[in-house]
């Protein structure tokens, strides 16, 4: 019952630097005050499913 659990629990940290690499990403397009084209948002949508 444990590997269950430290499997789940890996699978859910490696999510979560995704995430947090991706809005990392985000924040630094924002920083160079260039509006986001709707090619740009699709792909960081389709990128938060994958």
């Amino acid at each position: 019952a444990v590997l269950p659990l430290a499997l789940g629990l890996a699978i859910t940290a490696l999510l979560l630097l995704m995430v947090a690499c991706r809005l990392r990403l985000v924040k630094q397009k924002l920083k160079k005050a260039r509006p986001i084209t709707s090619e740009e948002s699709d792909y960081l949508i389709n990128g938060m499913y994958l």
